[in-house]
């Protein structure tokens, strides 16, 4: 997360003091949680708004590859082409956005400055980021990234489901034995969310609540 943070800032000190508006404290944990959940400030709303009219003049495949990217924080090119393939997607499909200035592909993935990444997400349906959450997740190894693929698996789901809530709890687990506090409330606040079972929905509710605090 700090390489991301170094790297989307471009040494810009205004795009530092942007991102702990823009950034929760799951996300800068690891990456556990939603780019745009926090409405935008009336300056930030004003440059995103400039980044969208870059970001709606592109081709719809080249549109839906970029928001693919925004959610995903590792910025690894290779999971990212895997999830593309799922979508049917070009993996060139974002040679247009480098041309407009709103992503480069590299060694790995990363958003002209936060705030596009942002406006990217912002900008789809809730229909779509869930599409694009389950690309994601298919796309991430169960073993050796059990963590992410929950947290998108999670994040792809609409409804309650028992076995999504587990893993999230399980991931949790893992973050708290790692001292990941914000990480595992991040998790187990979700998991919360996705339980059917009013107690187990309680109980989970106050164990993240308990890890948050």
């Amino acid at each position: 997360m700090r390489e991301r943070i170094l790297v989307e800032a471009r040494g810009n000190p205004l795009a530092l003091l942007e991102l702990p508006g823009e950034l929760t404290l799951p996300e800068l944990a690891g990456g556990y949680d939603l780019p745009g959940v926090r409405p935008p400030t009336s300056r930030s709303g004003r440059i995103e708004r400039g980044y969208l009219r870059r970001f709606d003049g592109l081709a719809p495949q080249t549109r839906r590859l970029l928001l693919v990217a925004a959610p995903e924080p590792l910025g690894d090119p290779a999971l990212l082409r895997r999830a593309a393939s799922r979508l049917g997607l070009p993996a060139d499909a974002l040679e247009p956005a480098e041309a407009a200035g709103l992503i480069t592909v590299g060694a790995w993935v990363r958003f002209a400055r936060p705030l596009v990444r942002s406006a990217v997400y912002r900008s789809a349906a809730p229909a779509e980021r869930r599409q694009v959450h389950l690309a994601l997740a298919e796309a991430t190894d169960r073993l050796t990234d059990p963590d992410r693929r929950a947290w998108h698996l999670a994040a792809a789901t609409a409804v309650p489901e028992e076995p999504v809530a587990r893993d999230l709890e399980q991931s949790a687990q893992r973050a708290k034995s790692r001292g990941g506090a914000a990480a595992a409330a991040a998790f187990l606040q979700r998991a919360a969310e996705l339980t059917p079972d009013l107690r187990r929905r309680g109980e989970r509710a106050l164990a993240a609540a308990q890890a948050a605090g």
